[in-house]
């Protein structure tokens, strides 16, 4: 009798234990995938309050000026998720507007430089899209044809 009542002792005080550390773990686990992560709120907030400048055509020196600017801004507030991308994003529009297009050499380095960032490009319209719900047009995508010295070519 000492044997049996001393092991329904401990399984009816362990098993409440346990279920409680599992349903804990559980609701801890659940909420710290399901609350905002640190600068998510702030940079979907800023990018939803930038957007019409973020879309803006890069034609006069002051919308470049301002467009650069604010991705700069959101590239400091940029949650991990997105860091990189939304970097080589913020990098390759400060390329762009501070670029030499005089010639046709100089043309296809900027358009090389797009290619290189396609990955990041569609992954900040996604990321954006789908966690920001910001559907935006950035100022620069792949172009369908490449620039070369004899002709052109589509890609």
């Amino acid at each position: 009798m000492r044997d049996g009542s001393r092991v329904a002792w401990q399984t009816k005080a362990v098993r409440p234990t346990r279920s409680l550390l599992v349903v804990g773990a559980l609701v801890f686990t659940l909420s710290c995938s399901k609350a905002p992560r640190p600068g998510v709120a702030s940079f979907c907030e800023k990018l939803g309050k930038d957007r019409l400048v973020l879309d803006m055509p890069m034609t006069t020196p002051e919308n470049i000026t301002a467009m650069v600017g604010r991705y700069r801004e959101l590239d400091r507030l940029s949650p991990e998720e997105i860091k990189d991308q939304w970097h080589a994003v913020t990098e390759l529009i400060a390329k762009i507007a501070g670029a030499d297009v005089s010639t046709r050499a100089k043309q296809q380095d900027i358009v090389t430089l797009i290619y290189a960032t396609t990955k990041s490009i569609n992954d900040v319209k996604k990321y954006t899209k789908e966690t920001c719900g910001v559907d935006f047009a950035l100022p620069v995508s792949p172009p369908s044809t490449l620039v070369t010295d004899s002709t052109t070519t589509t890609a």
